[in-house]
């Protein structure tokens, strides 16, 4: 045997994502040298006969203890450091063997639902050799192999008719849109799964919630229209899985018909819960709000298809003119009352010959400027409004920039032909409106069809920061973007002090701030702090990130003072950097701050148990402090900072509209704007300040995603080509003065 198969016997290194490949790989090799029942556990330890002598003895325990530590020296020279460190309190290969199979073989719904989705996905290259890509598809299949259970006789049959249901589950939830991505992962995080007959009910209410279910006329006309059904229930042909006499419906317990369609108040199938016409109407409907009666099935199809053929009746000139005269007002001042906008109604219709955004209810603007160029709005009867003011609207179910404030308007306008300036696709049907950016292909507003009109449901349009603004006050929302959206109460502090200079007082509703920060409760403050700069140091790290970072990062580290609060933030590719990166960081405390750290504290993770790592604590004379396990708690300092963190980093992603990718950049940024901001456990002075005894500059703070311009050096351009290019501002740099 040469030395080189005994060192590195196979050319797998385990990291831990390749588990599958080099089990594979390692019983091959072990069982061609017939070492293959050292790890099954089958050639155990020997034990002295009765009649054995003792120098017999001992050598067969030398040669069993010879195989045992050979075997164990191989799993170490085929795996990385921060697996193999792991061997240490193992005596014998089947432990180290059974601890590996516990560690890194994952079976749980989320890893299969991953493969799943992989394997969906997969798609074969240009140019790649078929054998090629079907070992690709060969290593997925082997891990989906692992999480199937075996069938060792009949009895088994129940156990793979489980396990065939939750792939079928699987695949019918990776099917759908990403419109029903958190009742998906509801799903698939309960325990124990539901069946798909039981999730159907979750996604049905969750369809009628978005809005995305079609008309029910619709599904009269292809139900009526289907020639064929197969119900997959009892496996006969002539009805559908949902009109199957067998099935019985867990939410009235009766058979022939499904959940999905039977009322959870009345217990009654035909209708849902917000349609029963037995159910007391809520104190926000109207009184004389109708409900639908369901008593008569046939006849409310045949209405629905009637209103269907209405719906697409031809729409003449002569038609529309005398919609637009009961529309608008007339000459006496009488307006139609369904759509004159008092202060109380918020109803907005979409118009097609209206130029742009327009409302004449001023307190519905979050941000309001006056008009100071002489513009008028021309009616069809020929008058004209005067536009007052421009501004934004935010409001719960209303998001929309440039919008124009008419005081003599007589109801909200949204403007289809501004919308489709910006890049958005609007579809109209009989059953509403939809707005979608095709971009991202995400649904940012939605619409009824009330009559002949379109009635605004919901719409947020994407805020679009202004970097040329030539107004004399700062807006609030500007520098709401710059600090990368702090809270009011940070920024009301600054603005007192005078840093932020001149900011028009105005209310703020963020949307991006709501999307990103919902909090859960917290835990229980420490009020303790040091008495001295570097006493106390906590640390966490983050990841992995679903997403690569630009510069190739899954992982962050923060290293918190626990006396100013000061916050460092350093990336990494894989967690096996963090030695390293502290030892560097130590350092730097000694040289620019002559100081060193006291009390290290951390949570469990293997990283920080790193050999290196705890030898430099321990020549630094650190001591090392580890949280108990399973209690983040007792970390709670740096588990706060990156809860702080990673909200900036998903407001300011969707406020700019940056990819995913982009996720280290604007980390970085917020870690330089956190330590910059005023902290109430310090007394209300900013972390910057109390470690470094100076005042931040707050002029140099820009909005994360804008727009800038970089200056091209002399060799970079001819003399009439730009001399600057238009780049998108990511943060601020470290390492450049």
């Amino acid at each position: 045997m040469e030395k080189s198969e005994v060192t590195v016997p196979i050319t797998v290194t385990l990291n831990g994502s390749n588990y599958d490949q080099w089990t594979e790989a390692m019983c091959g090799f072990l069982k061609g040298r017939r070492l293959w029942r050292y790890v099954t556990g089958d050639k155990t330890c020997p034990t002295i006969a009765a009649n054995e002598q003792a120098e017999a003895f001992a050598d067969r325990l030398e040669e069993w203890d010879s195989k045992n530590h050979q075997i164990i020296t191989w799993f170490r020279n085929t795996s990385t450091p921060g697996i193999h460190m792991q061997f240490g309190r193992f005596e014998t290969a089947k432990e180290v063997w059974d601890h590996l199979k516990q560690r890194y073989t994952i079976s749980d719904l989320s890893h299969q639902y991953q493969l799943l989705k992989d394997l969906g996905n997969l798609k074969q290259q240009s140019g790649q050799p078929v054998y090629e890509f079907l070992a690709q598809m060969e290593a997925i299949w082997n891990q989906l192999a692992s999480c199937e259970p075996s069938l060792k006789d009949a009895t088994d049959l129940k156990t793979y008719e489980k396990h065939r249901n939750r792939i079928r589950l699987i695949q019918f939830l990776m099917a759908l849109t990403d419109d029903y991505e958190p009742v998906r992962a509801s799903l698939l995080h309960q325990n124990p799964l539901p069946t798909l007959e039981n999730a159907l009910p979750c996604l049905k209410s969750e369809e009628t919630r978005l809005g995305l279910h079609r008309p029910q006329n619709d599904l009269a006309f292809a139900a009526t229209n289907k020639t064929t059904n197969f119900c997959r229930h009892c496996r006969k042909p002539g009805h559908s899985f949902s009109d199957c006499p067998n099935v019985e419906c867990h939410n009235c317990m009766k058979k022939g018909h499904i959940a999905s369609n039977c009322c959870r108040y009345c217990k009654t199938p035909g209708h849902l819960i917000q349609n029963c016409p037995t159910r007391p109407p809520r104190s926000d409907q109207k009184k004389n709000q109708q409900r639908p009666n369901f008593s008569k099935p046939a006849l409310a199809t045949a209405a629905a298809n009637s209103s269907a053929e209405s719906s697409r009746s031809t729409f003449s000139v002569t038609d529309l003119e005398s919609l637009l005269r009961q529309l608008l007002p007339s000459g006496n001042g009488n307006t139609p009352a369904a759509l004159s906008t008092t202060p109380g109604n918020s109803k907005w219709y979409l118009d097609s010959a209206c130029c742009n955004h327009m409302t004449s209810t001023s307190h519905l603007f979050s941000s309001l400027y006056e008009n100071t160029t002489t513009q008028s709005i021309h009616t069809a009867d020929g008058s004209l409004m005067p536009v007052t003011h421009k501004g934004s609207i935010s409001l719960s179910n209303l998001s929309l920039p440039d919008t124009y404030l008419i005081p003599k308007l007589s109801f909200n306008l949204i403007s289809v032909g501004q919308l489709c300036d910006l890049g958005y696709e609007l579809t109209f049907s009989s059953s509403g409106c939809r707005v979608q950016d095709p971009r991202t292909g995400q649904l940012i507003g939605t619409g009824c069809k009330t009559g002949r009109l379109f009635e605004l449901t919901k719409l947020h349009v994407p805020q679009v920061p202004n970097i040329c603004a030539a107004s004399k006050d700062s807006s609030i929302r500007l520098w709401h973007c710059r600090l990368a959206h702090s809270s009011i109460g940070k920024m009301r502090h600054l603005v007192s002090q005078g840093h932020l200079g001149s900011v028009a007082n105005e209310s703020l509703e963020c949307t991006s701030c709501q999307t990103a920060k919902q909090p859960a409760l917290s835990f229980n403050k420490s009020t303790s702090i040091s008495i001295s700069s570097f006493d106390l140091v906590h640390s966490d790290i983050w990841g992995p990130a679903p997403t690569p970072s630009m510069g190739g990062s899954r992982y962050f580290v923060i290293f918190v003072d626990d006396y100013s609060r000061f916050t460092w933030i350093f990336m990494m590719k894989n967690r096996h950097e963090l030695p390293q990166i502290y030892i560097n960081f130590a350092k730097m405390i000694k040289t620019q701050f002559s100081k060193t750290i006291k009390v290290f504290r951390r949570d469990n993770a293997m990283e920080y148990r790193d050999s290196k790592l705890l030898s430099f604590l321990h020549e630094q004379g650190t001591l090392s402090e580890f949280s108990c396990p399973y209690t983040s708690q007792q970390n709670g300092r740096a588990e706060r900072k990156h809860r702080h963190i990673l909200d900036s980093v998903r407001a300011m992603l969707i406020s700019a509209s940056c990819p995913e990718r982009a996720w280290g950049e604007a980390a970085l940024t917020a870690v330089h704007i956190i330590n910059r901001l005023p902290s109430s456990i310090i007394g209300n002075v900013s972390p910057f300040e109390r470690l470094y005894l100076t005042t931040p500059d707050y002029n140099s703070l820009k909005v994360f995603g804008c727009a800038c311009f970089v200056l091209l050096q002399p060799h970079e351009y001819t003399k009439l080509e730009p001399r600057a290019r238009l780049c998108c501002f990511l943060g601020y740099g470290t390492e450049h003065k």
